[in-house]
């Protein structure tokens, strides 16, 4: 991660964690380190890892921090589709403001979601 995208990552996760979120910086790849080479989590993992509490439930948020010209892998895209697939959230984000929209849309989809399983809930047991 170069200081473009550490300074964003920074004001990323500060801004998460005032909004309750546990915040886990994730390092992927490989790197040599004194006893040979080390292995991190997978290609493909995003910046940021994050439990998300909203409407009693912990949501998992994958967060991959991007400087505006910066593209995304296909590892990396193929992650947001697995952690979507399975009800989560992920975005590729380069600023706060991005954060807070990205929060803000996290907070209404699982609002919307939860409502619709009370209803489903409600139905079934009349």
């Amino acid at each position: 991660m170069g200081r473009e995208e550490t300074i964003v990552s920074d004001a990323i996760r500060a801004y998460l964690t005032t909004k309750g979120c546990i915040v886990y910086r994730m390092q992927s790849g490989r790197f040599r380190g004194a006893g040979g080479w080390i292995t991190m989590n997978p290609e493909g993992t995003p910046d940021l890892v994050c439990g998300f509490p909203i409407g009693g439930l912990c949501v998992m948020i994958g967060v991959e921090i991007k400087t505006k010209i910066g593209k995304e892998s296909e590892e990396q895209k193929e992650f947001g589709r697995k952690l979507e697939g399975i009800g989560g959230f992920y975005a590729v984000l380069n600023s706060e403001e991005q954060a807070k929209r990205f929060i803000a849309y996290v907070t209404r989809e699982t609002m919307s979601r939860l409502q619709k399983f009370n209803v489903a809930q409600k139905e079934s047991f009349q």
